[in-house]
């Protein structure tokens, strides 16, 4: 479930030089397709959610979030386990933000992994 007040609050928390004016323009299962211009590689695949953040009609910043179901009921949830599996979708989630920044010709974005 997307709170967008909650959002919003925490936004405003780690922004706090957003304009007054922002809206969020929330888009599920987005495709995402471009060049990685540092590795010149093309990318193909789906952010599960894309959060736009809108000032004036332009969009100013986003964050994407993508979720992911690879812990399984034999492995235990910890914090080296975390790092692993972080830095297992660092690739992706930095090729997705490339992208991202290069088509919207924005700077401001954010990564986020959820582990269900």
């Amino acid at each position: 479930i997307f709170d967008r007040d909650t959002y919003l609050h925490d936004l405003r928390k780690a922004m706090p030089g957003l304009p007054g004016d922002i809206s969020l323009d929330v888009r599920t299962e987005q495709r995402v397709a471009g060049i990685q211009e540092d590795r010149h590689q093309v990318v193909n695949g789906m952010i599960d959610r894309l959060v736009l953040v809108r000032s004036g009609g332009q969009v100013i910043a986003a964050e994407i979030i993508d979720y992911k179901t690879s812990l399984t009921e034999n492995s235990k949830a910890n914090d080296q386990d975390d790092d692993l599996r972080i830095e297992r979708y660092e690739p992706q989630m930095t090729a997705y933000k490339q992208v991202i920044k290069s088509s919207l010709r924005i700077e401001d974005v954010a990564t986020r992994l959820v582990f269900l």
